[in-house]
């Protein structure tokens, strides 16, 4: 009885599932039906009617955000739901230069935008726009930096996309944006015609870009997790075509807010013998270049916008830098300006805590009235540090110094160490300098002075070397304290420097026996007192530190080796 029943009951749900199988087939065609229906009608309403207006009211909203500064300008606005995108042609987007004239203008276009795979789901139940990519077709942006530009932050409210969107979305996420190659151009002001810098070798990539109430109440357009942008291969030629700056790379990184700029090279456009005579007047030639620049907790936007440094570190690796003068060129008398003054004339803003260069050479070659060759002098394996490197006249106070520590090998051997202090309150050329030379051999020093003075140094060496002075606008004062021993110099004839146009009166016998009676072969003498030499030298207003300084060592230089000067044995101290 009970497997009849069973059996029964079997037949009926094989007779009730087909049906039941049907049914649910119906429905279900009947729902996708419905669905391509709605996505359809919805489709054919975005084609006739919200594409345009959301193309409408994006133009629209941005003139009016922006108080008229900017202008958008769209072909065709298009949505796809079929395969959630959305595709923008003919976008660009175009600065007002007459409102706001002071700020940085920018102007970009594509012929085409894609907004690829939209979260249709999330738009619809929280009207969160999430895209997974954002594309762009020939893309191109030009930067106006405008030198007026002030680094006064704005009391006024500033605009931010969010002001455009709120009104249909609460938010806006893009996952992903990638520009590549895009057509950049660089402007120093907005009236130029030419740009200052060119680049088609780039690439920008944006993680996870929003647009939402956070990045209103931080007055942004838009918050991202991170983005980077890479120059590669550009130029820079400034205004008076003296010099050309060439990167092989400039890589831009936030939120961690470092710049890394790969191989820069300042290249002279003429060659020794032409510079002076192209700049007008008796210059120095400056070849420069640095293998690694790092800026860290640099403000990028700043940087890109107004060509402004402001970062809490530079590390410079292995810059190679070479002065020429050639003084056969006809001087134009100008005062040197001051370390200070020169950085707080700096056309761009600058602060930088800390600045750190190492694994240097710094040459310098001058060529004497008349001669044809060059003096030279050199540092190598140089590595300084500098604090307090500001231009910002108001966070200027009496306490603030731009100071320099510094360690290198005079002519590749004898190790040196220099101390500045450069007051940043003043203009004027006020600073202290200290240093120490050790273990200098002084032939070493002959391809600087045989051109110069028409001497050479056949033997001795520089044991220890100490010297402190305070300069100012007028004169430098201080203390030196050079022991040596074994000194021997011999003054050159005319015919032993080659190619020298300029008759060396100390080559008369009574000066060469002069000359030998006086130098001092050694400091301290035996049985005597080491000789402690004053500093003191009245300052060329025409010539720069590098000079001033020099000269002033010099000073103290000559009187301990028995040339006249002011010189005191006393068993005070040396000079710290």
């Amino acid at each position: 009885m009970f497997i009849l029943n069973m059996t029964k009951r079997k037949k009926k749900n094989k007779h009730t599932a087909g049906p039941l199988r049907e049914r649910i087939f119906r429905a279900a065609i009947l729902t996708i039906v419905i669905v391509f229906l709605l996505f359809s009608v919805t489709q054919l309403a975005f084609v006739f009617y919200f594409n345009n207006k959301i193309k409408n009211y994006l133009v629209t909203e941005l003139y009016k955000q922006t108080k008229g500064e900017y202008k958008l300008s769209i072909k065709t606005f298009k949505t796809n739901l079929f395969n959630q995108s959305v595709y923008i042609t003919d976008a660009v987007f175009i600065p007002d230069k007459s409102v706001n004239p002071d700020k940085p203008k920018y102007y970009a276009s594509a012929e085409k935008i894609s907004l690829v795979d939209f979260k249709l789901f999330a738009y619809l139940f929280h009207k969160d726009l999430i895209f997974d990519e954002l594309r762009f077709d020939t893309p191109t942006g030009k930067i106006y930096r405008n030198k007026k530009s002030q680094q006064k932050k704005s009391s006024s409210k500033k605009y931010t996309s969010y002001q455009m969107i709120k009104k249909s979305l609460h938010s806006l996420t893009i996952k992903e944006i990638v520009i590549k190659n895009a057509d950049i151009n660089f402007y120093e002001d907005t009236g130029d015609v030419l740009p200052s810098l060119k680049s088609k070798d780039n690439l920008l990539k944006i993680s996870n870009l929003r647009i939402n109430k956070e990045s209103d109440r931080s007055q942004r357009w838009f918050i991202t997790d991170k983005v980077t942008f890479t120059l590669n291969r550009f130029s820079y030629l400034p205004k008076n075509m003296l010099y050309t700056f060439r990167v092989k790379k400039l890589v831009a990184t936030s939120p961690d807010s470092t710049l890394v700029i790969d191989s820069i090279q300042m290249i002279p456009n003429y060659n020794k013998q032409e510079f002076g005579y192209k700049a007008g007047k008796q210059t120095d030639r400056m070849d420069i270049s640095v293998r690694k620049a790092s800026f860290s907790k640099m403000n990028i936007q700043l940087f890109l916008e107004r060509n402004s440094f402001i970062a809490r570190s530079l590390k410079a690796d292995r810059l190679l830098l070479e002065a020429y003068r050639d003084k056969n060129v006809e001087p134009k008398p100008k005062r040197a300006k001051a370390v200070q003054e020169l950085i707080k004339s700096i056309p761009a803003y600058l602060r930088i805590d800390t600045i750190h260069v190492t694994n240097s050479i710094i040459t310098y070659l001058e060529v004497p009235k008349g001669a044809t060759l060059p003096g030279k002098v050199f540092f190598s394996k140089v590595n300084t540090t500098l604090t307090g490197a500001t231009n910002d006249k108001s966070a200027i106070t009496h306490n603030s110094f731009l100071t320099m520590n510094g360690t290198a090998l005079l002519m590749g051997k004898g190790y040196m160490l220099a101390h500045y202090d450069f007051p940043m309150e003043t203009d004027s050329m006020v600073f202290d300098c200290s240093g120490k030379l050790t273990n200098f051999k002084l032939p070493d020093i002959n391809p600087t002075i045989e051109p110069l003075a028409y001497m050479t140094i056949k033997g001795g060496e520089v044991d220890t070397l100490i010297f402190n002075f305070h300069a100012n606008e007028k004169e430098s004062k201080g203390k030196m304290e050079v022991r040596y021993h074994d000194l021997d110099v011999k003054l050159l004839k005319n015919n032993d420097v080659k190619n020298s146009k300029i008759k060396n009166f100390l080559t008369l016998p009574s000066k060469r026996i002069l000359v030998v009676l006086i130098v001092k072969h050694n400091n301290p003498t035996k049985d005597k007192d080491v000789r402690i030499t004053e500093i003191e030298y009245p300052r060329n207003p025409q010539k720069f530190i590098f000079n001033y300084t020099w000269r002033s060592i010099l000073s103290g230089v000559k009187p301990a080796m028995g040339v006249p000067g002011k010189t005191k044995k006393i068993k005070e101290p040396p000079p710290k």
